[in-house]
């Protein structure tokens, strides 16, 4: 993960694995929904019913994450190690 520049990470409650949004030298650049199946009862995960299946749909976040330890130098330059930044 050191040497990634993004990282694309479900954030599930129930993972094993670190948050990668929540290091120092990361920064969320983009945050979308994702039906997190595993909380989701069947029916409505299979029928979507307006304003009654938004009630029991569970939601869990996929982000695009950029390590900006790799994109700056503590003088403020560009590293040659990234692409350049839009």
């Amino acid at each position: 993960v050191s040497t990634c520049h993004f990282i694309v990470d479900l954030e599930l409650p129930s993972q094993d694995e670190p948050s990668y949004s929540s290091l120092p030298s990361t920064e969320v650049l983009m945050r979308l929904p994702f039906l997190d199946a595993a909380r989701t009862p069947p029916m409505h995960r299979a029928f979507y019913v307006p304003y009654l299946s938004d009630e029991h749909l569970v939601w869990a976040d996929y982000l695009l994450i950029r390590n900006n330890a790799l994109f700056a130098n503590p003088s403020g330059r560009r590293t040659s190690r990234g692409p350049p930044l839009a």
